[in-house]
């Protein structure tokens, strides 16, 4: 039996803060993201990995501020659940099952 090759790579997406008056621009907040694909000749398997990792200005408002009276989401200095699952999926050139549609666009994995 043949060996089966894959490529492996490791894709930290940065925290971001892109509030913004008009909500029609309004993204939030979001922290670092972590994703580890395993690329082979026809297509990818991924685990995403979310973080309570922020950009330190959103941290200080958050505290100095709060969230408007609202229970936070989550705890933004918690460091013992820091690291969360979010996907184990997989990234495919053709539809797997009925009904499933390619997503538009190049995927970067496939």
């Amino acid at each position: 039996m043949k060996a089966l090759k894959f490529k492996q790579i490791v894709h930290f997406s940065p925290a971001f803060d892109k509030r913004h008056a008009n909500p029609n621009k309004d993204y939030g907040i979001g922290s670092v993201q972590i994703r580890f694909v395993l690329q082979g000749k026809r297509g990818a398997v991924q685990l995403l990995l979310g973080t309570d990792w922020y950009l330190p200005e959103s941290i200080k408002e958050y505290e100095e501020k709060g969230n408007r009276n609202l229970p936070p989401p989550i705890n933004l200095r918690d460091d013992k659940d820091f690291l969360k699952g979010w996907d184990l999926g997989y990234h495919s050139p053709k539809p797997m099952f009925k009904g499933h549609e390619l997503m538009e666009g190049k995927c970067e994995y496939v």
